[in-house]
């Protein structure tokens, strides 16, 4: 019923009316579609959304030829249908270049979303952006399920199209909103990581100056240990030496003890 009513309400349309609304639906496609372009991480232009645009274009020639008396036309088909049928195709073309350009955008703002924190570890985001594991990814995927079910129920000819596109554009200013919060994260991740490169580099110099200093003291210990080892090799030879030397003395004593008592 409310298809019908819709379509009723189509019908009962000015051409001053379908004229502004056409006109409204390329000003807002080319807002989004320079938006897309600027944003684009590449800077590519998507070529779909400007050949819808070109054939809208071929449509609403074909009204402006047979207003000005330029089109024939054949038997059973007045001016008015023929208006209103190609109008309703530059209609149709105009809807599919812009969900094009809006699935566009939101392809790159959800990539761009997620690339921006993939340089940084999970720790510095906790740190910085908590929010961004809490809320924004469950949101990012929110919106993507949202946006697949927009994209997979769109049809050009269907009454509710300009309901689903209004739909779809509240999910892409979301999106936006969300790149725009995260983007004012990255100098606050940036500036966590280096923090704490720099504090593992001085952990790791004083681990360093640690091992050093523990390697000399073991060295100074083993030093120690071999002048030690030295030193009492060195006594045990002195005294081997004295007792070797008083036994000769005492050997050569005796010796001449007895040459003596002979004499």
């Amino acid at each position: 019923m409310e298809a019908d009513k819709i379509t009723q309400q189509e019908k009962k349309k000015t051409l001053a009316e379908r004229e502004k609304e056409l006109v409204e639906i390329y000003i807002k496609w080319k807002k989004s579609f320079i938006f897309a372009e600027e944003t684009n991480p590449e800077f590519k232009t998507f070529l779909q959304p400007p050949i819808e645009i070109n054939r809208a274009y071929d449509h609403l020639n074909r009204v402006l030829a047979a207003r000005h008396g330029l089109v024939e036309m054949s038997a059973g088909h007045s001016i008015e249908e023929y208006v209103t049928d190609n109008f309703d195709k530059v209609k149709g073309h105009l809807y599919r270049a812009y969900f094009d350009v809006l699935d566009w955008i939101s392809m790159n703002l959800r990539e761009s979303i997620a690339a921006s924190f993939k340089p940084y570890s999970k720790d510095a985001i906790q740190a910085v952006a908590p929010e961004y594991f809490s809320q924004v990814v469950p949101l990012v995927q929110e919106l993507s399920e949202k946006i697949a079910g927009i994209r997979n129920n769109k049809d050009v000819v269907n009454s509710g199209t300009l309901k689903l596109l209004e739909e779809y554009e509240v999910g892409v200013e979301t999106l936006k909103g969300l790149r725009a919060d995260t983007n004012k994260k990255i100098p606050g991740l940036a500036a966590y990581e280096s923090k704490k490169q720099a504090e593992e580099m001085e952990h790791e110099k004083k681990i360093r100056e640690q091992q050093i200093e523990h390697e000399k003291k073991m060295q100074e210990v083993e030093l120690e240990n071999e002048r030690k080892k030295w030193e009492a090799e060195k006594s045990h030879f002195k005294r081997e030496l004295m007792i070797a030397l008083w036994a000769a003395l005492a050997g050569g004593l005796i010796s001449w003890a007895i040459v003596a008592s002979y004499t």
